[in-house]
C-alpha cells in the first residue's frame, strides 16, 4: 500500500504538480469542482454478493432509483418507500490524491418512521479491496433538509477505481444525490 501511495504522489506531482510531498503527508493536487462522480451515471446494487458493504437489509430495488436532469442541476433519486437501503456505484471520472476534499450535497424529505437511525456512507473500491472514506449517521426523527459533507480522502484513487454510494433509512423518503465533486478543504 506505501508503494502505492508512493506511486500516487509521484504521479500526482508528475502530472499536475502538487508539489514533492512525501507519501505521508497527503497534498491536495485536484482543483476543486471537479466531478468525482456524477449523479446520473451511478449502477444501482441489487445483489448483496456486489454491495461492497455486504448484505443490506429490505434493499431498493432499480425500479425505486432515478436520475433527474434539470437546466441548473442533476441528482440522483431514491425513493425508499418499502424498503431501507441503497446502494449505488460507478468508475471515478478523476484521479485522487490523498488529502484532496470530497463533497456532495443530499436532500431528503422528513425521517419520522422507524427505531435507530439513518446513515450515509461513501466507500472506494480498487485492486486492494474495498475501504469506507466516510460515514455519518444521525438518530430519527429528522426534519427534512439538504445537507453538505466535505471530507478529506486519506488516500490516492486512481481514475476507474469505484466509487460507493450507501444510505440507509427507515419508511418512506426520498434521497436526492446531486453530483460527488472535488472541493477545498472543509474549514
Amino acid at each position: 500500500m506505501a508503494g502505492r501511495a508512493a506511486l500516487a504522489a509521484g504521479l500526482c506531482s508528475a502530472l499536475v504538480g502538487c508539489g514533492d510531498a512525501a507519501p505521508d503527508d497527503p497534498v491536495a493536487c485536484t482543483d476543486a469542482g471537479v466531478i468525482v462522480a456524477d449523479p446520473t451515471a451511478w449502477r444501482v446494487v441489487t445483489d448483496d454478493a456486489d454491495d461492497p458493504w455486504g448484505p443490506a437489509v429490505n434493499r431498493c430495488p432499480a425500479t425505486q432509483h432515478r436520475t433527474e436532469v434539470q437546466a441548473d442541476a442533476r441528482w440522483h433519486e431514491v425513493e425508499t418507500r418499502g424498503c431501507g437501503t441503497a446502494t449505488v456505484l460507478q468508475p471515478a471520472r478523476t484521479a485522487l490524491c490523498a488529502g484532496d476534499t470530497i463533497a456532495i450535497d443530499v436532500w431528503h424529505f422528513p425521517i419520522t418512521e422507524g427505531d435507530g437511525d439513518w446513515q450515509i456512507a461513501i466507500g472506494v473500491i480498487d485492486d486492494d479491496g474495498f475501504q469506507e472514506v466516510m460515514s455519518d449517521a444521525v438518530p430519527l426523527p429528522g426534519a427534512a433538509t439538504t445537507f453538505s459533507i466535505r471530507v478529506p480522502v486519506g488516500r490516492a484513487v486512481e481514475r476507474g477505481d469505484t466509487i460507493a454510494l450507501r444510505i440507509r433509512n427507515h419508511g418512506t423518503n426520498t434521497w436526492n444525490l446531486y453530483p460527488l465533486t472535488t472541493a477545498d478543504a472543509p474549514d
